[in-house]
C-alpha cells in the first residue's frame, strides 16, 4: 500500500512545496515593501475571503472524490461535472457583481478604519471576490482531472497564483501600492481557470470513453460537498476571530502573526496538503472494500509520516526561530521590533505544529466514514473553546502570546478530542506498537529541543552577525538538527523501513 500512496504523495509535495516557497517570497517582498502596520493588518484582513475561496477549492476536489465512490451505473460524469463547474462559476461570478456597488457602503460599517486603509479594504474585497468565482469553478475541475489520474493539478493553482501576485508586486507596488496584491492573485486565478479549460478540452474524448461512474445526482453531490466546506469552513470562522481580537492590540500585531504563519505553511503544505490529498482515495477504496485492515494501515502510515515529519519542523523552528525570522523578514521597512515579534511568534506555534498537520489525515477518516457532521459539530464546538480562550489570555497577555497560546492549544486538544471520539466509535484505533512510536516521536523532539535551545543561542552568539555569516550558521545550524534527528528516528522507524524496503512488489 505505501508503495502505492508514495509516488502521489511525493508529486503533490514537490508542487505544493515549491508553491509555498513562492507564497513564502511574496510575504518576503510584502514585508520588505511594506513592514507590518495598519496597512498590512488591513491587506491580511481581506484575505479571509481568499481562505474561504481556497477551502471551498479544497472542499470541492476532495467532496467530488468521496462522491464518486457512490455511483454504480454508467455515465458520462465528466462533461456534467464541467457543466456543474460553468454554472457554479456564473452564480458566484453574478453575486461579485451584484455586491461591487455596494461595497463602499458596507466596508466602512464593518471596519471603522482611516480613509485609507477602508479603501483597501474595499478594493482587496472586490477583487478576492470575483477571484472566488474563478477558484470554485476550478475545484470541480480539478476533481475532474484528478479522478481521470492527472493527481498532480491541483497543486499547480498555489504555483499560478503566487507567480502572477509576485510579478504584480515587484513591477507594479510603487503604482498600486498594496492593492497590487490581491491584483495579482486575481490574475493568477483566471489563468488557471483558463489553464484547467484547455486541459479538460485536450483530454475529454479520452475520459468520455475510459470514465466509469454511475448517475449524477446534483443534491448528493452538493449535499457532500457542502458538508465538506463547512468543515473546511471553520478555519475562517476562527480565522474572524483571530482578527476581531488582534484589533485590540498594537498596530501590526496581526500582521506579525500572519508573517510567522506563512513560514509554518511550509511543512505543512509538504506534509498536511500532500498526505491528506494523496491518502483519500485510498482511504475511501478500502472503506468502500470492507477492508478494515487495509484502511488502519494507510491511516496509520499517514500519521507516523506526518508526525515524524513535522516534529522536525517543529525541533527547527523553536530553535532557530530568531535567525530565521532575521534571515527572511528583516529588509527593508521591516525593523527589529517585527523580527522579534515575529520570532517569538515562530516559536509559540511551533509546539503547536504537530496537531495542526494531523489534522486534515484525521479529518480524512471522517470524510472515508462519511461522518462528516460529527466532525463539524467537534470543530464548531472547538470555536467555542477558541473564543473562550482568547478572551481569557487577552486579560493576561496583550500582545502576540494571545494569538499563538491560543493556535498552539486548540491544535492539540482538538486532535485528542477527535481522536478519541473515532477510539470510543470503534473506527479507528492505534495498537500499542504505533502509540509507542508516537509517544517515542514526541518525547524525543521535546528531549532534543531542551538540549539543542541553549546550543544554538550561544552558537549565534559567538561573533557578530552579517547576513552572509548568519545565513551560513542558520543553514549548518538547521544541517545539524537535521542530521541529528534523523539518526533518532532511524531507531525509532528502522523496522518499517526494511518492511518498505524489502516487502514484495
Amino acid at each position: 500500500m505505501l508503495k502505492k500512496w508514495l509516488p502521489g504523495f511525493i508529486g503533490l509535495s514537490a508542487l505544493a512545496l515549491f508553491g509555498r516557497l513562492l507564497g513564502l517570497i511574496r510575504e518576503v517582498l510584502m514585508a520588505s515593501k511594506f513592514g507590518a502596520n495598519e496597512i498590512t493588518d488591513a491587506y491580511l484582513t481581506t484575505l479571509l475571503l481568499f481562505d474561504i475561496a481556497i477551502a471551498a477549492n479544497s472542499s470541492i476536489l476532495s467532496g467530488t472524490l468521496s462522491y464518486s465512490t457512490r455511483v454504480k451505473n454508467l455515465v458520462d460524469f465528466s462533461k456534467l461535472l464541467l457543466k456543474v463547474g460553468l454554472k457554479v462559476f456564473g452564480i458566484i461570478l453574478l453575486i461579485a457583481l451584484a455586491f461591487y456597488p455596494f461595497a463602499d457602503k458596507l466596508i466602512p460599517l464593518i471596519f471603522s478604519k482611516s480613509a485609507a486603509t477602508t479603501q483597501i479594504i474595499i478594493d482587496a474585497s472586490r477583487l478576492l471576490l470575483f477571484l472566488t468565482a474563478f477558484l470554485v469553478a476550478s475545484g470541480v475541475f480539478s476533481a475532474l482531472l484528478q479522478m481521470k489520474g492527472k493527481i498532480t493539478n491541483p497543486g499547480r493553482l498555489v504555483i499560478f497564483l503566487n507567480v502572477t501576485s509576485i510579478i504584480f508586486l515587484i513591477f507594479f507596488s510603487k503604482y498600486l501600492g498594496i492593492i497590487s496584491l490581491p491584483l495579482g492573485l486575481f490574475l493568477g486565478g483566471v489563468l488557471f481557470f483558463i489553464y484547467q479549460i484547455l486541459l479538460i478540452q485536450k483530454t475529454e474524448k479520452e475520459i468520455s470513453e475510459n470514465f466509469v461512474r454511475g448517475k449524477f445526482n446534483i443534491l448528493g453531490w452538493s449535499a457532500v460537498i457542502l458538508l465538506v466546506f463547512g468543515n473546511s469552513l471553520l478555519p475562517s470562522i476562527s480565522g474572524l476571530i483571530e482578527r476581531y481580537f488582534a484589533y485590540s492590540f498594537a498596530e501590526g500585531t496581526f500582521s506579525h502573526y500572519q508573517y510567522a504563519i506563512k513560514i509554518i505553511l511550509l511543512p505543512l503544505t509538504i506534509i498536511s496538503f500532500a498526505i491528506s490529498t494523496s491518502l483519500l482515495p485510498i482511504q475511501t477504496k478500502f472503506i468502500n472494500e470492507e477492508n478494515e485492515k487495509e484502511f488502519l494501515n494507510a491511516t496509520n502510515n499517514g500519521i507516523l509520516f506526518s508526525v515524524a515529519t513535522s516534529s522536525f519542523f517543529v525541533l527547527l523552528f523553536y530553535t532557530l526561530s530568531e535567525p530565521i525570522i532575521q534571515l527572511i523578514y528583516q529588509h527593508g521597512h521591516f525593523t527589529l521590533h517585527d523580527s522579534a515579534e515575529t520570532s517569538r511568534a515562530l516559536r509559540i506555534m511551533s509546539v503547536g505544529l504537530i496537531p495542526f498537520l494531523l489534522n486534515p489525515v484525521l479529518a480524512n477518516i471522517f470524510y472515508s466514514l462519511r461522518t462528516v457532521k460529527i466532525l463539524i459539530a467537534i470543530n464548531l464546538f472547538f470555536i467555542v473553546i477558541q473564543t473562550a480562550i482568547l478572551f481569557f489570555l487577552s486579560k493576561i497577555f496583550t500582545g502576540i502570546e494571545t494569538l499563538t497560546l491560543t493556535w498552539a492549544i486548540i491544535g492539540w486538544v482538538n486532535n485528542c478530542a477527535l481522536i478519541f471520539y473515532l477510539e470510543r466509535i470503534k473506527k479507528f484505533h492505534f495498537d500499542r506498537a504505533i502509540a509507542l512510536k508516537l509517544s517515542l516521536v514526541i518525547l524525543t523532539t521535546a528531549t532534543l529541543i531542551l538540549l539543542c535551545k541553549d546550543l544554538a543561542g550561544l552558537w549565534f552568539t559567538m561573533m557578530a552577525q552579517n547576513s552572509w555569516l548568519l545565513l551560513i550558521k542558520t543553514l549548518s545550524a538547521g544541517l545539524i538538527l537535521l542530521s541529528i534527528f534523523v539518526l533518532t528516528m532511524y531507531f525509532i522507524f528502522r523496522d518499517k523501513l526494511g518492511r518498505f524496503f524489502f516487502e514484495k512488489q
